[in-house]
C-alpha cells in the first residue's frame, strides 16, 4: 500500500540499474529535465521483472518517496524509493551459480549505481556489468567510452544476456578482496577473541596470586606464636 509521502513520477527509462548479484535494483528515469534513480526493495522481484520487460525509453509511472542523503557516499542524482509500480505479480528468477574467473573486456556504455546513488560499476557494450564497488570506481575514474578489461568471478544477469562480474582487477588495478562490512566483521571477531584471551590470562594470574598469599603468610603466623610463647 502506498505511503502518505509518496509522489507520482512519470518519465522515461534511461536504463536499468543492476545489483552485485545480477538482479535489478532499480532504474534511472528521465522525468522532465531531471534524472532520478528509482530504488526497489531488495525482495521486490515483481517490479524487477516488470522493469526488465520494458523497452528502452519506455514511459513508466511510479509511486515513490524521495530518500534522504546517505552516509555511505554522495548520490549522483536524486533517489526515490519505489512503493508501487504497474505489473506487480510477475516473479523474478533465482540467481545462477557463479562461474570461474576470466577476463571480460569492452567499452563502457553507462555507469551503474548503488542503492545510495553512488556509481558502483559499469556496463560494457558486451552487455556485461562490471561490479567494482564505489571505492573501485573512485580509483578508476571510468566514463562512457572508456576501455575496460576486467577479471573476476561471474554469473549470468537475471534479466539480459550479459554477465555480472565481481571484479577483482580492472585495467590492471586491484579492486580489493572483500567489502568493508566483511572486513569489519572479521576485525570485530579478532578483537573479541584477543580481549577474551587477555581477560582469561588476567583471571588466571589473579587466581594464582590469591592461592599463593596464604602460603606466604603461614610462617609469619607461626613465628609470631613462637615469639609470644618465649615471652
Amino acid at each position: 500500500m502506498p505511503r502518505h509521502d509518496s509522489v507520482t513520477l512519470q518519465g522515461n527509462i534511461i536504463h536499468l540499474i543492476y545489483g552485485p548479484k545480477g538482479g535489478i535494483e532499480g532504474a534511472l528515469l528521465r522525468v522532465g529535465s531531471r534524472q532520478l534513480q528509482l530504488v526497489l526493495d531488495k525482495d521486490d522481484h515483481a517490479s524487477a521483472a516488470y522493469l526488465a520487460g520494458l523497452a528502452p525509453d519506455a514511459t513508466v509511472a511510479a509511486l515513490a518517496a524521495e530518500l534522504p542523503p546517505s552516509n555511505k557516499g554522495p548520490a549522483a542524482h536524486p533517489l526515490y524509493q519505489l512503493h508501487k509500480l504497474p505489473g506487480m505479480g510477475r516473479r523474478g528468477t533465482k540467481a545462477a551459480t557463479a562461474g570461474s574467473g576470466r577476463t571480460y573486456s569492452g567499452k563502457v556504455v553507462r555507469l551503474n549505481y548503488a542503492r545510495h546513488g553512488e556509481a558502483n560499476g559499469v556496463v560494457l557494450d558486451s552487455g556485461d556489468f562490471i561490479h567494482t564497488r564505489p571505492e573501485g570506481m573512485r580509483k578508476l575514474a571510468l566514463k562512457p567510452g572508456s576501455k575496460v578489461e576486467a577479471e573476476g568471478e561471474a554469473r549470468p544477469l537475471l534479466h539480459g544476456g550479459g554477465q555480472v562480474v565481481e571484479a577483482s582487477r580492472v585495467n590492471g588495478v586491484a579492486m580489493g578482496k572483500a567489502p568493508a562490512k566483511a572486513a569489519k566483521k572479521v576485525t570485530k571477531k579478532a578483537v573479541k577473541k584477543v580481549t577474551k584471551k587477555v581477560a582469561k590470562k588476567a583471571s588466571s594470574k589473579a587466581v594464582k596470586k590469591a592461592a599463593a598469599k596464604p602460603k606466604a603468610a603461614a610462617p609469619r603466623a607461626g613465628r609470631s606464636a613462637a615469639g609470644k610463647a618465649q615471652r
